[in-house]
C-alpha cells in the first residue's frame, strides 16, 4: 500500500501537495510543520501506522503552505489561511463527511478552527498533543524557546539538533535521529519557521472555540511530552463539550516514535474500527483485554434513556427507535416479525394493543389492520411535475458544466438523482404504476428508519457502542439481535 501524491489550489491561488494512501471513509490528517510528504514516507514507522489506519480509511496527510512539496513562498501564517487549505483538499476530492485529525499546536489550532467554520463537514475529530494557546516552556526541546528563535537565524543544523530530543523523545536510535534530521532540513527553511513560530504559534488561541465544537471529540496526549505540555492537553478537553481525553505513555512528540497501539486502539473505539486492522485483537492482545461484561444497561426513564456498556454511562432523550433495540436486546437470537415489534414496543411503552395494531401514530406511519395497499405511490399530475423538473434540471446541469462551475454540477446531479428515484419508485416496468407499500413494507421502512436514528444518536456518545450494536442488530421483514462477545451478556431493560 503505498501513498499517491497529488495536488490543488487554494481559493488564492495557493498550490498544495497531499497524498492520499488507503481505502473507506476518509481521514485529513492535519500535522505539525516541518516534513514533506516524500521524505516522511521513506520512514519505516510512519509507513506502517499510515498502511493500518489505511486499512479502514482514506488517509489524506498534505504540507503545509511554505513546507514540503507545497509552494514553498508564504506571508500569511494565520489559522484562517489553514481552513483555506483543508477546503482546498477537501473540494479537490469532493468530500461530503470526513474524520478530521489535528496533530500538536499547528494542526490542532487549524483543526479545531475548521470545525468551528465548517460544523457539519466533520463527523469525528481527533486531537493529538494539542493546545489551544501557546504554552511558553523554560525547556522546550533542549533548549529555551527564546534560544532556538536565535539559533534557526545563527545555526539552521544546531536548531534542527536542538529539537530532536523533544521530536523523537530522550532515547532515539540513529535511524531515526538521521532521518528525522534530513527531512526537517529539507521540509522547511529557517527563515519560514521562524516567521510560523512568530506570527502563528506564539499568538494561537482557539480557546473561544472550544465550546462550540460539537461533534465527537477524542483527545489523546503524551504524558512526558517535550514540546507541548501535558497540562495544555488537558485544557484542550475541558473546553470541548463531551470530549474524551485518554492520555499516553511516551516522550516523543512524533508519534511514530512512541508505542502507537494504545493510539490505534483509542482511533478505532471512536472512529469504530477493529482493532490491528485484521478485525480481531491479536492473540496476545486479546490477553489484556477485559472479561466481557456481565450486564449492560438500556432502560428508560421517563423521557430519557440510560444506557451504559464497559463503565461509561450516558443519557438520551426517548426517540422510537431506542424502543425497537431495547426489545430486541431482551429478546437475543429470536426472529421477530416487524409489525410484531412496532406492536409490542407501543404496548411496552404504555399504548393499548388496541392502538398499537389498527393505527400507529404519525411517527411510526404503520396500520395494520386493513391488509390492502394504499394505491398508486405518486398520481399524474405529480409524475408530470417531477418530469418537467427532470428536463429544467438537465439544462441548467449543460449549463453549470459549460461554466465550470463544479460545486453547482454536483448539486445538479444529485437533485436529478434524488428526482429519478422517486420516479423510478413509483413506475415500474413498462410504465406501470407501482402500488404504495402493504403495512408490512411500511412497517419495515419505518423501524428500519428508526433503529439507524437511535444508533446515529448512541453514536455521539459511545461509536464503539453503536458499531457494535449496528454490527449484532438486523432490521427487515424480520429484526433480530445477535449477541457479540464484545458486548454485554445480559441487558437491565
Amino acid at each position: 500500500m503505498q501513498q499517491q501524491i497529488g495536488f490543488c489550489t487554494t481559493a488564492d491561488g495557493v498550490r498544495i501537495a497531499y497524498a492520499t494512501v488507503g481505502t473507506g471513509p476518509a481521514l485529513i490528517f492535519a500535522q505539525f510543520a516541518g516534513f514533506s510528504l516524500a521524505s516522511e514516507w521513506e520512514e519505516p514507522r510512519v509507513r506502517e501506522f499510515w498502511q493500518a489506519i489505511g486499512l479502514h480509511h482514506t488517509v489524506v496527510r498534505y504540507d503545509k503552505h511554505g513546507f514540503g512539496l507545497s509552494e514553498r513562498n508564504r506571508t500569511d501564517f494565520s489559522l484562517e489561511f489553514e481552513v483555506r487549505t483543508i477546503e482546498a483538499i477537501v473540494n479537490q476530492l469532493r468530500l461530503k463527511s470526513f474524520v478530521l485529525w489535528g496533530h500538536g499546536t499547528q494542526g490542532s489550532g487549524a483543526a479545531i478552527t475548521y470545525v468551528g467554520t465548517f460544523p457539519d463537514r466533520v463527523s469525528r475529530l481527533i486531537l493529538s498533543n494539542a493546545q489551544a494557546r501557546w504554552h511558553r516552556t523554560l525547556n522546550w526541546g533542549g533548549v529555551s524557546q527564546d534560544s532556538f528563535r536565535g539559533m534557526t537565524r545563527s545555526n539552521w543544523r544546531m536548531a534542527s539538533m536542538a529539537l530532536t530530543e523533544g521530536m523523537l523523545g530522550r532515547t532515539p536510535d540513529a535511524s531515526a535521529l538521521q532521518w528525522y534530521l534530513r527531512a526537517f532540513m529539507e521540509g522547511v527553511s529557517p527563515e519560514t519557521v521562524e516567521q510560523f513560530m512568530v506570527a502563528q504559534l506564539y499568538n494561537m488561541d482557539v480557546r473561544d472555540l472550544l465550546p462550540k465544537v460539537s461533534v465527537p471529540t477524542l483527545l489523546v496526549h503524551y504524558r512526558d511530552n517535550g514540546m507541548v505540555p501535558f497540562e495544555a492537553g488537558l485544557e484542550v478537553a475541558a473546553g470541548i463539550p463531551g470530549a474524551r481525553f485518554v492520555p499516553l505513555e511516551g516522550d516523543a512528540h512524533i508519534f511514530y516514535f512512541c508505542d502507537t497501539l494504545p493510539l490505534r486502539r483509542a482511533i478505532a473505539e471512536i472512529l469504530g474500527d477493529p482493532i490491528d486492522g485484521t478485525g480481531q485483537p491479536s492473540a496476545d492482545d486479546s490477553k489484556s483485554q477485559p472479561a466481557p461484561e456481565a450486564q449492560g444497561v438500556f432502560r428508560k426513564e421517563g423521557e430519557f434513556w440510560t444506557i451504559a456498556s464497559r463503565g461509561e454511562v450516558f443519557r438520551l432523550r426517548d426517540v422510537r427507535g431506542l424502543g425497537y433495540i431495547a426489545y430486541l436486546l431482551g429478546h437475543p437470537r429470536e426472529e421477530v416479525h416487524v409489525l410484531s415489534l412496532a406492536s409490542k414496543v407501543e404496548a411496552e411503552q404504555g399504548e393499548a394493543e388496541e392502538s398499537a395494531t389498527q393505527g400507529q401514530s404519525a411517527q411510526s406511519g404503520l396500520t395494520v389492520g386493513r391488509m390492502g395497499d394504499a394505491g398508486e405511490m405518486l398520481d399524474t399530475q405529480a409524475k408530470a411535475a417531477y418530469k418537467r423538473r427532470t428536463a429544467e434540471l438537465r439544462e441548467q446541469l449543460e449549463e453549470a458544466r459549460e461554466l465550470n462551475q463544479l460545486e453547482r454540477v454536483d448539486q445538479l446531479e444529485e437533485e436529478i438523482e434524488a428526482v429519478g428515484r422517486e420516479l423510478s419508485r413509483a413506475v415500474g416496468l413498462g410504465g406501470r404504476d407501482r402500488r404504495a407499500a402493504s403495512p408490512a413494507e411500511r412497517a419495515r421502512i419505518n423501524v428500519t428508519r428508526a433503529v439507524k436514528v437511535a444508533l446515529e444518536r448512541i453514536a455521539e456518545h459511545n461509536p464503539a457502542l453503536a458499531a457494535l450494536l449496528t454490527s449484532s442488530i438486523r432490521t427487515g421483514t424480520f429484526c433480530s439481535y445477535t449477541p457479540d462477545s464484545r458486548l454485554p451478556s445480559s441487558w437491565q431493560l
